[in-house]
């Protein structure tokens, strides 16, 4: 048994994988379970990166909540905010809006909803930033590798989606031109993606910490990663055995 500092935990001890890979600080590993699990899907992740996958961008877009619809409407503007009066303003009629809430915050905190939705974003992205119309003929097209992780955040309320990517076979790799198809020719096509949160792209010079610092949210019921629609090369490896 070794005495674990690397990371916060609540166990006392922790016996560490021959293969331990430095975990991001962040991250509270509260038993022996969890830790063979976030340090999997770490390891897993490694060997994407050693199998070739080299992302130079991380994407990160919100989905949509019906919160957005309403906003606050300061009433009064008295010295130093003392005692104002803050009212609200939302769409339509309020009875109608009770049933859509609960729709999609029940929505939006299901990862098999959530992946549903994303599958639809991914394939615009294949469209218009890579110019792959059609992602399910794949003789035709070389489909990027991309991978997708699902986040909560602080507040924990719903997730949203962080994507790495290596944009070499990309239509185009200016920045502001990135930016504009996803923030319109992408963002304007997907309903599920808020409309009010920008879709954010940050340029990534050491894919190994980007990865742990995504894993951070990995615990028995989550794993952060989403397999279904992230093309992996280990998955493509084992489908091309198995034909």
């Amino acid at each position: 048994m070794f005495l674990c500092f690397a990371v916060q935990m609540k166990s006392y001890f922790i016996t560490l994988d021959k293969h331990h890979i430095p975990i991001h600080p962040k991250v509270l590993i509260e038993n022996q379970d969890q830790y063979k699990k976030h340090m999997g899907v770490l390891q897993y992740l490694h060997k994407e990166l050693e199998l070739g996958f080299q992302p130079n961008k991380m994407i990160t877009f919100h989905l949509k909540h019906p919160s957005e619809k309403s906003r606050v409407i300061k009433e009064t503007n008295n010295p130093y905010g003392f005692r104002d009066r803050i009212g609200y303003t939302s769409y339509g009629d309020l009875w109608r809006q009770v049933p859509e809430y609960k729709y999609y915050e029940r929505r939006r905190n299901e990862e098999d909803h959530t992946t549903k939705d994303i599958s639809k974003v991914k394939n615009l992205i294949l469209k218009y930033l890579y110019g792959i119309k059609r992602p399910n003929q794949y003789w035709k097209y070389d489909i990027p590798s991309m991978i997708f992780f699902l986040e909560k955040g602080r507040v924990k309320l719903q997730y949203h989606i962080h994507l790495l990517i290596d944009d070499t076979n990309a239509l185009s790799r200016n920045p502001l031109d990135q930016d504009e198809i996803m923030n319109t020719s992408v963002k304007e096509r997907a309903r599920c993606i808020s409309k009010r949160n920008k879709v954010h792209i940050r340029q990534i010079d050491e894919p190994h910490k980007v990865v742990s610092y995504l894993s951070k949210e990995i615990k028995d019921n989550h794993y952060s990663l989403d397999f279904i629609n992230s093309n992996l090369i280990q998955n493509a490896n084992t489908t091309t055995k198995a034909t």
